[in-house]
């Protein structure tokens, strides 16, 4: 088992920054500096809900975690009972009529992959970490330091001890191949983490679909091999994007998208130069974190400091 570096975050100041976050600075910088440093959110925003792609999930990591067991082999008796008395546990306690057929769906998916799918693909595997939380320290261009955070699904070893990197996908497979896997920044993070943290190179990345369909689209493995640079160009490239994140003035990008915005209704009352303290109080809640975002921004009043630490959050919640 490999040690990861723990970096202790007591007395920092923390900001996370996830893929989504990411993502929203690339599409308009000011819907991420009203979500991510000023931390409003729109009182009635989206709420998390009960889905086949949350229970797969969770169901996989139950599945893949009883795999770290001594005497439990992919595929076994053990292994299958072991689901099957979690999923009833699930049904016994949490079904209602709105979601007993996504229980239903789930548990035929998974005796199907557990029984068949699994033994194919997993047989002569070693799990090192399921759902792992990983912290690597790093030092943007700019000379601050940081720590970048994040959960992944599993990391595993192949019976030759080479480590893979293993995202779990139950969405729709027709938006899945080798050159998706290729591109995908979440799992290029995943690798460089790996690297940086350890000073192994993971041998691949990949992609387990799972995904309560009719058989001939449930299941499938995507992966793709990337040599060190690459992830190392990805590390530099990811540092030089954050450092542009916390100095770079602000300014909101428009588009057609804007009108299914949360912060719309801020930002077309600032185009016409009217104050929108009575929209913000009305209709959005400041959402209490453990961290702070200090950056460099001609719209925000905090100024870094040299030794301001940051947390950087690399997280797969909305990649699923």
């Amino acid at each position: 088992m490999t040690d990861f570096i723990e970096i202790p975050t007591e007395s920092l100041s923390v900001g996370e920054f996830s893929p989504s976050a990411l993502d929203v600075y690339r599409k308009c910088p000011l819907a991420w500096e009203f979500s991510y440093v000023h931390n409003l959110k729109h009182k009635g925003g989206r709420k998390k809900y009960f889905d086949k792609g949350n229970y797969v999930h969770e169901c996989m990591h139950a599945y893949y975690q009883l795999l770290q067991q001594p005497g439990i082999s992919p595929g076994s008796d053990l292994a299958i009972a072991a689901i099957r008395s979690k999923i009833a546990q699930d049904v016994a306690m949490h079904a209602t009529a709105n979601n007993v057929d996504i229980y239903d769906d789930v548990a035929r998916t998974m005796a199907m992959y557990v029984q068949f799918i699994s033994p194919m693909q997993d047989t002569g595997m070693t799990v090192e970490a399921v759902e792992k939380f990983m912290k690597v320290p790093a030092t943007l261009p700019s000379g601050r330091e940081i720590i970048i955070v994040g959960i992944v699904d599993e990391y595993y070893r192949t019976p030759q001890g080479r480590i893979i990197v293993r995202d779990h996908k139950s969405g729709d497979q027709d938006n899945w191949d080798e050159e998706k896997v290729r591109a995908s920044n979440q799992l290029l993070q995943y690798g460089a983490m790996w690297l940086y943290s350890t000073g192994e190179v993971p041998e691949r990345v990949e992609v387990n679909f799972c995904n309560p369909k009719p058989p001939s689209a449930m299941f499938h493995l995507y992966k793709f091999e990337h040599p060190e640079v690459t992830y190392r160009n990805f590390w530099e490239s990811t540092l030089r994007r954050i450092d542009n994140m916390l100095d770079s003035p602000i300014e909101p990008l428009y588009s057609t998208e804007c009108a299914r915005c949360a912060y719309w209704p801020i930002c077309k009352l600032r185009i016409r130069g009217i104050d929108t303290a009575h929209i913000i109080k009305n209709h959005y809640e400041v959402i209490e974190r453990d961290y702070t975002i200090q950056r460099k921004s001609e719209l925000s009043s905090d100024n870094p400091r040299k030794d301001t630490k940051f947390v950087i959050h690399i997280d797969s919640l909305g990649n699923r």
